[in-house]
Order: structure tokens, then C-alpha cells, then sequence
């Protein structure tokens, strides 16, 4: 999957540093007409770090548990050297991920999320969501449950701090 006209990240005049990270992606639900994730790879843009590390560039629509500026570990490919895969999370940046569809109130529910510093990318309905710090996360998390026990939204739960209560 790529998204490179995701609204995040789309000018496409990354510098040097600036590579495609593939993230093989297990799947969760094997229903042959509904497969979830709907792809096998999900790719992100990441920064070079060096040492083989790199800072997550990205709100990951599938890949659990990352976040925007996660430092990964990657290796690049054998077969294409443009393309680097994961191999690993080495530090959490303290962004949560949370991803959402929703079915009534779009416009006010990404307004809200925006207005308490969130940001977020589309992939047909799926909207996924960079919440910025510890100190957003429960309220947008509290906002989101809200939404989604009135029927506005599904959520799931990506990346979330260890102390986070479920």
C-alpha cells in the first residue's frame, strides 16, 4: 500500500534522508471475500536516523503498535535498495494512533480532533489519527468513546501509552 497522496506528507520533496519502509502486516481476520488488514505490506515514509534507525514519518493505518516518530530499526532490501523493512520499534515517541470510521458528524468530529492538535490521513473511510502527546490522549480518547458509543464512529485502538487505561 502506499500512500503518498495521504493528506500528511504529500508535497513528495522529502530530502535524501527520507526513505519508504515496508511493515509486513498479519492478518487479523481470514474471511477469503474480507481479508483484514485489506493488504499483505504497509508502506511509510520514515527519516534516516543512521545506525540502521529511523524516525516513523507517518500515521500508520495498520501496523500496531507504532506511532508518528517512533524510532525504528530497518534493513534495506536485497531485491530493491529504495525499500527498507522493519525489523523493529526501538523507542516510543509518545504519540498514540488510534484509527476511526466514521458514519455521521465528519466534519465536526475531525474539527474537534484538530482543535485539540491531532492529525490524521485517509485511506477510503479509514481515517487514522496521530494524537500528539499523553495529555491529548485522554480527552480525544474520551471524545472518540463518546462518538462511538452514539453510533457517530467505529475506533480501534493502534497505539496507546502502556499507562493508558482499557
Amino acid at each position: 500500500m502506499d500512500r503518498e497522496n495521504a493528506e500528511h506528507g504529500s508535497t513528495g520533496l522529502r530530502g535524501d534522508r527520507y526513505g519508504r519502509m515496508a511493515f509486513n502486516l498479519p492478518v487479523e481476520d481470514d474471511d477469503p471475500d474480507h481479508p483484514w488488514p485489506p493488504y499483505a505490506v504497509e508502506t511509510m515514509w520514515v527519516e534516516a536516523l543512521g545506525d540502521g534507525r529511523y524516525r516513523v514519518d507517518n500515521i500508520p493505518f495498520f501496523v500496531k503498535p507504532l506511532a508518528v516518530n517512533d524510532i525504528v530499526r530497518g534493513q534495506r532490501s536485497d531485491f530493491n535498495s529504495d525499500l527498507i523493512w522493519f525489523s523493529g520499534r526501538l523507542e516510543w515517541s509518545g504519540h498514540s494512533t488510534v484509527r476511526i470510521v466514521v458514519f455521521a458528524d465528519e466534519d465536526e468530529i475531525l474539527a474537534a480532533l484538530s482543535d485539540m492538535g491531532c492529525t490524521f490521513e485517509r485511506l477510503r473511510r479509514i481515517i487514522a489519527v496521530d494524537i500528539p502527546d499523553s495529555e491529548v490522549v485522554e480527552r480525544a480518547h474520551a471524545f472518540l468513546t463518546n462518538k462511538q458509543l452514539s453510533g457517530a464512529l467505529d475506533l480501534e485502538e493502534a497505539c496507546l501509552p502502556d499507562s493508558f487505561p482499557r
